[in-house]
């Protein structure tokens, strides 16, 4: 889920047997029911969270239940100017100028969380 998400609806993700990974981009875990992820052993499933978030996870209701993980998000620079992302929005073509910086990876959310696109760290980026 994006970062900008803030509440769960009851049973949200009940029954959904095939989940084995949630990523959730919010570095504040918010309040769940207690039914959101009801008939899923969330010990099987791997949650992503902001890496500096992982204890506010761990110590969070309905979140603790999760094999929790801390993954990098962001650009992972302290020269922000360093790197142009353009147009926002898009209808589709998504311009990355990355001066003298190495790209490692680059995924794509929408913002609603879900995946659109990623270009591996194996792939050679312009």
């Amino acid at each position: 889920m994006g970062s900008n998400v803030i509440n769960y609806g009851s049973m949200s993700f009940s029954n959904c047997y095939a989940l084995t990974s949630f990523t959730n981009l919010n570095p504040t875990p918010v309040g769940l029911p207690s039914d959101v992820f009801q008939g899923i052993y969330q010990k099987n499933c791997t949650l992503k969270v902001p890496k500096g978030s992982v204890a506010a996870y761990k110590n969070a209701a309905v979140w603790k239940d999760f094999n929790i993980v801390g993954i990098d998000v962001g650009i992972e620079t302290n020269e922000i100017d360093a790197v142009k992302i353009y147009p926002n929005p898009t209808d589709g073509e998504l311009m990355i100028e990355n001066g003298e910086w190495e790209l490692k990876s680059v995924e794509i959310f929408d913002i609603y969380g879900r995946k659109l696109s990623q270009i591996p760290s194996s792939t050679s980026l312009p």
